[in-house]
């Protein structure tokens, strides 16, 4: 999958990153930003910044989960962008219809044209920002 991994209490900048153009098929998870990477979660602090990601025209089948997002509420993930993603073909029939997220800590994002719908749903869940636009 697109992933963005970094340990806790790192300090730095991630920033420009496109993930374009990929199938993935039977992956895990297609979309992972974790700032708590093997760690169980945002106790210990980071400085780290992660923004303007963006992923897209992403395919991706037959996945157990369809995105995980963990920032660190202190150093929210900023400028996540989503175009053009169709994580829509499932096996799990219950599943073809909305996302499969884990996502914590987003400052700002944008969504265009992702199918299923239901991400911006799992962003705003997490919005902890400035600004957010989406589209389908």
């Amino acid at each position: 999958g697109a992933r963005l991994k970094t340990h806790p209490k790192c300090s730095g900048h991630v920033w420009g990153v496109t993930y374009d153009n990929l199938t993935m098929l039977g992956v895990e998870t297609p979309i992972e930003i974790d700032m708590f990477y093997e760690d169980d979660g945002p106790q210990d602090k980071t400085t780290m910044l992660i923004e303007n990601i963006t992923f897209s025209k992403i395919i991706a089948a037959n996945t157990d989960n369809d995105a995980v997002i963990k920032c660190d509420p202190q150093s929210p993930c900023q400028g996540l962008h989503f175009r053009h993603l169709d994580f829509s073909t499932q096996l799990d029939d219950d599943r073809a219809d909305h996302w499969s997220c884990d996502i914590h800590a987003v400052n700002s994002f944008s969504v265009v044209d992702t199918q299923p719908e239901g991400l911006t749903d799992c962003l705003t869940q997490a919005y902890v920002g400035s600004s957010y636009s989406y589209s389908y």
